[in-house]
């Protein structure tokens, strides 16, 4: 892992250096690179994926559930942190989408990470993300392909700004009520409920009361951002006339209740779950 370096001046433009590979003929290759050129703090960041088949063979390549959790990550923060994914004590995805992608001979396919699922971009500066996909493909007669997927990538994150924070979140909560999709609604879902900021707050308040189905990703969005205004809202959620939103917001509110520092919150917590 490379040594971070210094994060200069306020520009508002990322930037992207992934390790480039030729597509190699005889192998499945994958090739990263990030949606948005530029972030700030606590904004969701997406990575796309790109798959290339150059066998003569279709291929099965595995992601893992919600074509997240096969990949290797380790990320070092301008902050001097180093995390890594998977990690003991690291959020583990239990249920969701199978991420198995079947391509055909020479066939190409995209997807996109959602970054914030396994990290948090909340400091201005530069983070360096070295990131390869663990699970190997099986070629139709179940025969592993060779496969080529590690990459290195740089992206300067710059200061918190709440109005852009404000139009991402708008703009992913009109993604979530206008998808036909069940997928598409819970992407959507995730990354409202990883942007870890009390911005965040009335939007996934509205989405919650829209799509129920996407309650408990919601829920945990909440969770994450454990300020006052988001305590209001699980709190408002004890009262909801599903047993099911009840106990989400409860749990929620308990696990606010074990990590919180500020007395006041803690004390409303008690009082509401009384």
């Amino acid at each position: 892992m490379r040594n971070i370096a210094n994060f200069r001046g306020t520009a508002a433009v990322a930037v992207l250096c992934a390790a480039s590979m030729a597509s190699g003929a005889d192998s499945v290759h994958l090739s990263y690179s990030f949606v948005e050129p530029s972030a700030t703090v606590n904004e969701p960041v997406y990575l796309r994926v790109i798959l290339e088949n150059g066998l003569d063979d279709d291929v099965t390549v595995d992601l893992g559930i919600d074509f997240h959790s096969r990949f290797h990550a380790t990320l070092s923060r301008p902050d001097g942190r180093t995390d890594t994914v998977p990690e003991r004590n690291r959020p583990v995805l239990l249920a969701g989408v199978p991420g198995r992608i079947h391509l055909e001979a020479h066939g190409r396919a995209e997807r996109r990470l959602l970054l914030n699922r396994w990290f948090s971009f909340d400091v201005p500066g530069r983070y360096f993300l070295d990131l390869e996909l663990t699970g190997i493909p099986k070629t139709g007669s179940g025969i592993a392909a060779p496969l080529e997927s590690r990459a290195d990538l740089v992206m300067d994150v710059c200061s918190r700004d709440p109005d852009r924070l404000s139009a991402s979140c708008a703009r992913i909560e009109r993604q979530a009520l206008s998808a036909s999709d069940v997928g598409v609604g819970l992407e959507a879902a995730d990354a409202l409920g990883f942007t870890a900021d009390p911005v965040a707050v009335p939007y996934i308040d509205r989405l919650m009361g829209e799509k129920p189905i996407l309650e408990s990703r919601l829920i945990n969005g909440l969770q994450r951002i454990a300020d006052s205004t988001a305590v209001d809202v699980l709190i408002s959620r004890l009262n909801s006339p599903s047993e099911d939103s009840r106990d989400l917001a409860r749990f929620a509110l308990n696990v606010i209740l074990i990590q919180t520092r500020d007395p006041q919150l803690s004390n409303r917590i008690k009082g509401a779950l009384q």
